[in-house]
């Protein structure tokens, strides 16, 4: 079984994660031309090559301004989602219990251990998770500090920022078009859609929220205790959007 994690590939290259390793990405040239001496090597990158993979392979540093609260938080979340999944599961279709009690097993353990147990094991991956971040995130901003005065200019920049602040325009503006509202919980589940390929709606908008999305590793939905826009996490999203299709899934079955 191959342990590769396909990023983007083509006829003569392939850009890969390892399986378990979260320190590197891989890339693989084939070609003729290279110069390689004692501890050093250098192979030429294809411009086309570069500016398909460059976009593509970013570390995923959503846990770096989590507290042990936040974290807490999360894990039992998820403990509390997974083990009424699997107590359902056994109440309705038991045939399907097992399988899907071992999923996130490797972070949680089973899905009929023990509460508690879960959210240990779920507390301490996420921890360990946290501190590679932080460690990655470290190393980058040390070696941007590194570099000449026009460099750190455009690698200082808060990419993350500015999609996020993009992507609240980008809702803002959809929700007044077809909404006629400030803010309209529907357009961050239509976008969404379009973003990920679901639908042929949007496209164009799809496209836009898709690009700023990846750069700030993240979404925007309403806050409504605090009455304004609020930048989510991947990980948060996702749990939120699978939280609203089942709630519209049960509500249409309820009817």
């Amino acid at each position: 079984m191959s342990t590769k994690s396909t990023i983007a590939h083509g006829p003569n290259f392939h850009f890969y994660h390892e399986v378990m390793d979260d320190d590197h990405v891989y890339l693989r040239l084939e070609t003729t031309e290279f110069e390689a001496g004692y501890g050093r090597v250098m192979v030429p990158i294809p411009i086309h090559i570069w500016e398909t993979i460059r976009h593509l392979g970013g570390a995923q540093l959503d846990l770096i301004n989590y507290t042990d609260e936040n974290l807490l938080v999360m894990v039992e979340k998820n403990v509390d989602e997974r083990i009424a999944e699997y107590q359902d599961l056994l109440r309705n279709n038991p045939e399907q219990a097992d399988f899907i009690g071992l999923c996130g097993s490797f972070v949680f353990g089973g899905a009929d251990k023990p509460r508690e147990e879960q959210v240990k094991n779920g507390m301490e991956h996420f921890r360990q998770e946290r501190a590679h971040q932080r460690e990655i995130h470290a190393a980058i901003l040390k070696l941007r500090e590194s570099q000449g005065p026009s460099q750190r200019i455009l690698l200082n920049l808060n990419e993350r920022q500015i999609a996020a602040d993009l992507l609240i325009v980008l809702i803002g503006q959809l929700s007044q078009e077809h909404f006629a509202t400030q803010w309209a919980p529907e357009i961050e589940i239509r976008l969404w859609d379009a973003a990920t390929g679901l639908t042929d709606q949007l496209k164009q908008e799809g496209e836009q929220a898709r690009y700023l999305s990846e750069k700030c590793q993240g979404w925007v939905v309403w806050d409504k205790a605090a009455g304004k826009p609020l930048y989510v996490t991947l990980r948060e999203w996702e749990a939120l959007y699978c939280e609203r299709l089942t709630k519209k899934i049960k509500e249409k079955f309820s009817q």
